[in-house]
């Protein structure tokens, strides 16, 4: 998942250096430690800073400051890193089950994959996807598969029900090997039909 990116973290705030570190390797980022004012001589795909600014000899990468939530940062940082900071459209797809798959795509370039087992967790992850992207429209697609708990993640998403599509999952899962995060991803590519929650059983 983490494509070969490299990041870098300079900051003296040692929680937020714990946070970040914690949050790259979930994801297979790399990343270097760096004190203010070092000279760096390998070249990264974006760095984030709080306070002096190391000095990026191989060429300056995208930098940004930590944010609250750590997660957020690493999106955000992989964004830039992609050039798609604030992209056109962000497409969040959803493969339902009792292990959700999702994934966040932003002018179709991959910032992120992951699965809950919790409904509840999909408008969470959703919003702080829209805060890490600003991205200028957003739109929700999810599988019409496994409809109890598909109807159990659109209620959760009720306030985003504008936005919501439902997309045809037979063309999703074509590999006995495939992930959840794998058919979010495909699903998150796909135009849906715009979804009519108050009959969303009998779609």
């Amino acid at each position: 998942m983490g494509d070969g990116l490299t990041f870098a973290v300079c900051t003296s705030d040692f929680s937020k250096v714990f946070d970040l570190v914690k949050a790259f390797k979930e994801r297979g980022i790399g990343y270097i430690l760096l004190a203010p004012g070092e000279r760096v001589d390998r070249r990264v795909d974006a760095a984030i800073v709080e306070g002096d600014r190391p000095v990026f000899a191989a060429g300056r990468p995208p930098i940004l400051r930590p944010m609250r939530d750590p997660h957020m940062t690493v999106s955000r940082a992989v964004a830039k890193a992609k050039g798609v900071f604030k992209p056109r459209r962000m497409a969040f797809g959803i493969d339902p089950g009792l292990r959700i798959g999702l994934a966040v795509l932003a002018d179709g370039v991959l910032i992120n994959s992951s699965t809950t087992t919790e409904p509840g967790n999909v408008p969470v992850k959703f919003k702080a996807s829209v805060g890490s992207l600003l991205p200028r429209s957003s739109v929700i697609r999810i599988g019409d598969g496994d409809p109890s708990n598909r109807d159990r993640i659109i209620s959760a998403l009720d306030r985003f029900r504008d936005i919501i599509e439902m997309v045809d999952e037979r063309d999703t899962s074509v590999k006995p090997v495939d992930t959840h995060r794998d058919s979010a991803m495909r699903i998150a590519r796909i135009k849906g039909r715009r979804l009519n929650l108050e009959n969303a059983s009998d779609q």
